[in-house]
């Protein structure tokens, strides 16, 4: 999961502070009894930029909100709604309002798929209603009356979806991609299935241990080389589960299936490369394996999740046990606390507790 950071109430403060100075700027351009080119030209810019960004944020909540009632309508069952950094989250029957920090979100809403619901349009809906909007938005440039403030801004929209329709297309994760591999695979569907359901009992207060063990039948190495997409979900699960039990050598034999097919997993590759060291280090903390996997690239990418509950939990490890430095394990160990007081997810609190409770024992 990734942060929507421009949903956050400061980007949006942001925003507002940005079309406030383009009405400035607009009203300076036709204050005086001659135009000012140069204004009106910067003025206009402006508006784009900002018809650009609130288009864009527009209308992925339309997306998402037309796209979850068709999930509801076919039995999704709803976990959280993500409005502005504030979460409301399905616990116990009872959504309950928490702030969304310590753990990403890409999401602006996440639901448990039905199996009335195909994994097409539980995976892919939300695009086809984009491929609708962008329709509406080019039959709205030809049709109204032209200027600037109709047809520029429609175009504007318009050539935006378009752009980022032909990115997901050829995305390697695309949704459309995940579909093709689960075509015609009832192993590879329950895998699906599996993954989606285990993720979110996780978010709304159900903990591994609580789960059926059906659920967690882990993939083979052949499975995930041919179909990454379809079956790596629930190996993470599968391995995340064994290491929630303490079991971390079973759950490295797991992640190395993982780490095989790396090259595969394009977005997921480096929290798998993280998830796969952090069981190194729980097993033999073979420091050559791992001085060999921790290149500089991931160095830096585990750096930038540093307010990630998971990724500080990971440094932690990484300071106490790889480099016996006690006073900036401390440290970690400290920020790793403040996150955990903030995350929204009990179950996930309670999770990473266990693991700092083993890394604590293996220090000894």
């Amino acid at each position: 999961m990734e942060n929507n950071s421009v949903w956050s109430k400061g980007a949006v403060k942001f925003l507002f502070l940005f079309l406030l100075c383009g009405i400035l700027l607009q009203f300076f351009a036709h204050a005086g009894d001659e135009t000012d080119t140069f204004t009106l030209v910067v003025s206009y810019i402006c508006f784009g930029f900002v018809i650009l960004f609130w288009g864009t944020q527009l209308t992925a909540v339309l997306t998402a909100a037309i796209h979850l009632l068709i999930q509801k309508l076919c039995g999704c069952e709803l976990i959280y709604l993500n409005v502005l950094g504030t979460l409301f989250i399905k616990e116990n029957g009872k959504f309950k309002r928490r702030k969304a920090a310590a753990i990403e979100f890409s999401e602006l809403a996440y639901t448990i798929p039905s199996e009335k619901i195909s994994p097409r349009l539980y995976l892919c809906g939300y695009v086809y209603i984009l491929i609708a909007f962008t329709a509406i938005f080019v039959a709205l440039a030809v049709l109204l009356q032209k200027s600037f403030w109709t047809t520029g801004v429609f175009i504007i929209l318009a050539v935006k979806e378009i752009f980022f329709l032909v990115f997901l297309l050829k995305h390697p994760q695309s949704p459309f991609k995940t579909v093709k591999q689960l075509k015609n695979d009832e192993k590879a569907r329950k895998a699906f299935y599996d993954y989606f359901r285990i993720y979110g009992l996780l978010f709304s207060g159900t903990s591994f241990d609580e789960m059926p063990d059906e659920w967690f039948e882990p993939p083979s190495e052949e499975e995930v080389a041919e179909k990454p997409l379809a079956y790596f979900g629930l190996l993470s699960f599968c391995y995340s589960r064994l290491a929630d039990e303490g079991k971390f050598k079973e759950a490295r034999q797991l992640t190395d299936i993982g780490y095989k097919n790396s090259d595969k997993l394009c977005d997921l590759k480096n929290p798998m490369l993280c998830d796969y060291l952090f069981f190194i280090i729980m097993d033999d903390c073979n420091l050559d394996l791992i001085a060999q996997i921790y290149s500089e690239d991931l160095v830096k990418y585990i750096k930038s999740k540093s307010d990630n509950l998971l990724f500080a939990r990971f440094l932690y490890a990484y300071e106490l046990l790889v480099n016996k430095n006690t006073v900036e394990a401390g440290k970690k160990f400290l920020e790793f606390e403040k996150l955990s007081n903030i995350c929204p997810f009990k179950t996930i609190v309670e999770s990473e507790r266990k693991m700092i409770k083993f890394i604590s024992e293996k220090n000894l």
